[in-house]
Formats: structure tokens, C-alpha cells, sequence
């Protein structure tokens, strides 16, 4: 291990920061990724950065606390006696599938020793799981006590308790704080059984990765439109889409239009309709006052079974829907 400009660590040139005040920084469960899935496990020098203890920290410890968090706001909700593999929901069978592939990654790396290609695939199960399930499964996870929210704290209960089995080795800490707020079944984490695979639907996963690809493209011209994402529109055109209603729902959701049609006859490969009638304007003005009430809650350090009372400010614009989708702002907003 050498220092960042590939020179050797040393005491007098000061070139590396003490590994205790990176630990105190970045957590001792960072350093571990890391060294874990650097070249140095496979024999190779590593030139040693903080920056990317600190990413280590960031995109993969950061995230998948605050997706524990996150299941841990609505636990009371969790139903023992739904099981994740019996949900349909187009979503928890993704999240399933992807974890059963990461754990047979996992776990033959593992077996191998090969820590660096283990560390590889679940920090990118990680991103996937918050970046897209937890996010894209927000509105079922907050509704009303339905078999779609029991279905949904189902999986991340499940994924989040296999993954603090996944990666009790690399990660010792979060893992043991994660499986003791999940009420693990043994004593401590480091004592539990290593989990099975569950069987994987490769062609979902294919699928998935295609409606992402297209939902990110989506967005792309929202962007270069410059229309907020809080603003629905008409729809989307796709050249060719071959996708079932559930996968193309996910791409409306994401890119936040009313319709995803299919036109082969299209000269580009997308195009986004961005005309704006009166209906759609008033959707996105009541978006972004909801916005605004969720923003304050989020402000005052609320939790979601606080109902406070709450006046708010809005423009002349913005009165009119203010007063119209009252009740809606109040229930959506709690």
C-alpha cells in the first residue's frame, strides 16, 4: 500500500493521514470496503486515497443506511406473515432476482477468496437497491395499510436481512446495527446461517436494465427541455419499446408523463411531447406546494406519525390550486 502519488508511505514526509483519524472520518466499516475491493487483495500495489474512503463511505455505507432507515420509519407496518416471494408486484420480483444473483456472486467469490469481486457486486447491488427499488417504491411503502405496502416492507425487510448476512464480513459493523433492528434470530449476525440464493428471472433483469436505459434518456430531455420533473407531461414516444404494461408504468412513473407510446415510425429513438395544457400546469403546481410542505416537515425533524398544523404561503398563481386540492395537500403531506 502507497501513498496517493505512488510513492512509498512514509512518517518523516507525512504523505498518508494516520488510518485511525480515517476510521474517525469515514467509519471503520469504509476502510474495510475499500481495502477489500482494492487491487491490493489480488496482489497489485494500491496507491492509497481518502477521497475514495470517503466514496466508499458515501455511495455504499451512506445509502444503504439511509435505505434501512428508511424501512425502519414504517417497521411497525411489517406484517411476519406476508412472505417477499409471494408479491407479483413487477418491482419486489427485480429486487428478489437481483439479490439472488448478487448472493450467488457473493458467495463463490467469497468461497474463493476473491474479496474485491465480492465487494464489487454488492456495492453495485446497494446503489441499484436504493437508487431504483426503495425510491421507485416510495408512494407503495407510504400508503394505506394495502397487501401492495405489506408486499413491499416484505422485500426490504427481506433483502435488508440477507444483505447484512452478505456482508457481515466486509462490513461487520453496519451489518451487526442493521440485523439487530431487523430483530435478527440470533444473537448477533457474525452467528447466523449464510443465506441461499433465491432463484433469479434473468430476463427481468434484462428487461429492468431497458426501462432504466430508457427512463434515463427520458430524463435527459426533460432536462434539456428545462421542464422540472415535478411537472407531468402528456407522454413519452418510443421507436421501440417491447415492453409488458407493468415495465412501461415504470417508465412513466419515472419520467413523470400521463402515456408511454409505442411509434416505430419515429425519427429519433425518443421524443418527449412538452406541450403544456391548463390540467397539466395545475398538476405540477400542486406537486411542487406538496413539495414545499414535505420540505418544511423534513426541516422540523418530523417523523411520519406527527400531524402538525401548518400554514402555507403561496402566490397568486398558486392560490387557486392551493384551494382546490386542500385536502389533498393535507392527506399527501400528513
Amino acid at each position: 500500500i502507497l501513498a496517493a502519488d505512488g510513492t512509498k508511505m512514509s512518517k518523516s514526509k507525512g504523505n498518508y493521514t494516520d488510518p485511525l483519524q480515517v476510521m474517525d472520518q469515514f467509519g471503520a466499516d469504509a476502510l474495510r470496503l475499500y481495502l477489500m475491493g482494492s487491487v491490493v487483495m489480488g496482489g497489485e500495489d494500491l496507491n492509497f486515497r481518502d477521497e475514495e474512503v470517503r466514496e466508499a463511505h458515501n455511495r455504499t455505507i451512506g445509502i444503504l443506511w439511509n435505505s434501512y432507515k428508511f424501512f425502519e420509519l414504517y417497521r411497525d407496518a411489517w406484517d411476519k406473515g406476508v412472505k417477499a416471494q409471494d408479491s407479483t408486484h413487477v418491482l419486489d420480483r427485480w429486487a428478489l432476482s437481483l439479490l439472488g444473483k448478487t448472493t450467488k456472486t457473493v458467495t463463490e467469490a467469497m468461497d474463493a477468496y476473491d474479496t474485491p469481486t465480492a465487494v464489487r457486486a454488492l456495492r453495485g447491488f446497494v446503489e441499484d437497491y436504493s437508487t431504483w427499488y426503495v425510491r421507485r417504491s416510495r408512494d407503495r411503502t407510504r400508503g394505506d395499510e394495502s397487501q401492495d405496502k405489506k408486499f413491499t416492507l416484505a422485500v426490504q425487510r427481506e433483502v435488508l436481512y440477507t444483505l447484512s448476512t452478505l456482508m457481515a464480513p466486509i462490513t461487520p459493523f453496519i451489518s451487526e446495527s442493521m440485523y439487530q433492528g431487523l430483530a435478527g434470530e440470533k444473537e448477533s449476525v457474525h452467528l447466523e446461517v449464510w443465506p441461499s440464493a433465491y432463484s433469479v428471472e434473468d430476463a427481468l433483469l434484462k428487461d429492468m436494465a431497458v426501462v432504466r436505459e430508457l427512463a434515463s434518456r427520458g430524463l435527459k430531455l426533460r432536462e434539456e427541455a428545462g421542464i422540472k420533473i415535478r411537472q407531468p407531461l402528456a407522454s413519452i414516444k418510443i421507436k421501440a419499446l417491447g415492453l409488458n404494461d407493468e415495465l412501461t408504468q415504470l417508465i412513466a412513473d419515472e419520467v413523470n408523463v400521463k402515456e408511454v407510446v409505442e411509434d416505430s415510425e419515429l425519427e429519433a429513438d425518443l421524443r418527449l411531447d412538452t406541450a403544456l395544457t391548463k390540467e397539466l400546469e395545475e398538476e405540477g403546481t400542486l406537486r411542487t406546494l406538496i413539495r414545499r410542505v414535505q420540505e418544511w416537515r423534513k426541516g422540523e425533524g418530523l417523523t411520519i406519525a406527527d400531524r402538525p398544523s401548518y400554514t402555507l404561503a403561496v402566490s397568486g398563481d398558486e392560490r387557486e390550486v392551493a384551494n382546490k386540492y386542500k385536502e389533498r395537500i393535507v392527506k399527501e403531506t400528513n
